[in-house]
């Protein structure tokens, strides 16, 4: 699967909602802007997710949301293959002028690079907000009774 850029992810995104009359331009370039952090490789996934789970034409923050679930996806299915060079540990001593040193192994800078690859580690989206309930059950407005 090739990667597509956001305009053509917009593009099956309206096209499947059957937006195409009511999405205007403006609107285009502020989606545009809001999916710029969405790795390249995340965007198709992207579009297909929303497309697949919503019922109504997405907003900006919300394909946010089915870019982070593609690419929580993607990282599920990494598996770090250590080696033995390092001990499975990740890491490899090496020496310079009788001083034992660390360095991060071939293996897990592949790793890494695989992770880089799907979107990295950081989230494109926070989780939706949930409400905090006290430990009574209550919903901690009474004095010394919240978490």
């Amino acid at each position: 699967m090739s990667a597509i850029g956001i305009a053509d992810a917009l593009g099956l995104i309206v096209e499947a909602f059957g937006a195409q009359k009511a999405f205007t331009a403006g609107q285009a370039r502020a989606y545009a802007k809001a999916l710029a952090t969405v790795p390249l490789a995340l965007l198709e996934p992207m579009a297909r997710h929303a497309i697949a789970t919503r019922r109504w034409l997405p907003k900006a923050a919300e394909l946010l949301q089915d870019a982070e679930a593609c690419r929580r996806e993607r990282l599920r299915g990494l598996v770090f293959d250590l080696c033995e060079a390092c001990s499975q540990q990740g890491w490899v001593e090496y020496e310079i002028d009788g001083v034992r040193r660390m360095k991060r192994c071939a293996c897990w800078v592949a790793h890494q690079a695989r992770i880089q690859a799907v979107g990295g580690a950081v989230p494109l989206a926070l989780p939706p907000a949930q409400e905090r309930v006290d430990a009574t059950g209550g919903d901690g407005d009474e004095r010394g009774t919240s978490l």
